[in-house]
């Protein structure tokens, strides 16, 4: 089920958000270290019927694939971490097809990679050897996707993963807002961000500092369509911390109408 408030930015903003699309996700990735989280890179990926077909003609991939994995290369620049493709077989039962990080782009260098080996070639690629598999956190009640279920069965439980729910670009077509939503059924004006979701937070919170993006939550209500008058939260989250007895977040609340939130992005960008 899309996001509410995502549908409605987009009719606003059209190419200006980058956001999910067709079995295609952006992630951010990080690994615990010590009490806090180290930032590993950032990775798209993208669901096809057979990875290896796709390989070979990558023009039948959906063409807004090539802004996105731009956009991600420049994000992996700014922050000095990486970047690849991952091409999943949504059956679960071909080779998966990944691109080098040090040509991301470049179809003609990727990887034919059996499931078995993923999980080393992941690592191998973020610098981590922790060779562990599954994450200790249970499973939600649904999952996005079947690589969201296998990245949770088979990296390393040390790995730090968050969806990145939207990109908001200036009118020059450079990232200047990361965004993050969420949804349930409390109130728009009674929501506040969960302690329990700190690591991802502050995850996001990093890629942000390093590519000089602002960093805002917009909470809303579940599936009721968002239109201008519609009840939302914006939090502009300004810092995020991971030590004992500090403030854990630290943001701007906003109690608004989604009409709001768009004017405020093209103030700001």
């Amino acid at each position: 089920m899309e996001d509410e408030f995502l549908v409605f930015l987009k009719g606003k903003m059209n190419d200006r958000l980058v956001m999910s699309f067709d079995n295609t996700d952006l992630l951010l990735w990080g690994t615990r270290e010590n009490s806090s989280v180290r930032l590993l890179g950032l990775t798209l990926a993208v669901g096809v019927r057979d990875p290896r077909t796709a390989k070979s003609n990558p023009h039948s991939l959906d063409d807004r694939l090539g802004s996105v994995m731009k956009l991600a290369s420049l994000l992996s620049h700014r922050s000095n971490s990486t970047f690849f493709v991952v091409l999943y077989p949504i059956s679960g039962e071909s080779p998966f097809v990944v691109t080098d990080p040090k040509n991301p782009h470049d179809w003609s260098k990727s990887f034919e990679v059996q499931e078995a080996e993923m999980p080393e070639l992941v690592e191998s690629f973020f610098k981590t050897s922790f060779g562990n598999r599954g994450t200790a956190k249970p499973v939600n009640k649904s999952t996005s996707d079947w690589f969201h279920v296998w990245t949770r069965a088979n990296l390393p439980k040390e790995y730090v993963k968050a969806n990145v729910d939207g990109l908001i670009k200036d009118k020059a077509g450079m990232p200047r807002i990361l965004l993050e939503t969420k949804r349930s059924s409390a109130s728009a004006y009674s929501w506040s961000p969960y302690k329990d979701d700190s690591r991802n937070y502050y995850l996001q919170q990093l890629l942000a500092n390093l590519s000089d993006l602002s960093f805002w939550t917009v909470y809303h209500v579940k599936g009721v369509t968002v239109d201008d008058n519609t009840a939302v939260a914006l939090f502009q989250v300004s810092d995020v911390s991971l030590k004992a007895g500090d403030t854990w977040i630290t943001y701007d609340r906003l109690n608004t109408k989604a009409s709001e939130v768009i004017r405020l992005a093209n103030e700001r960008c």
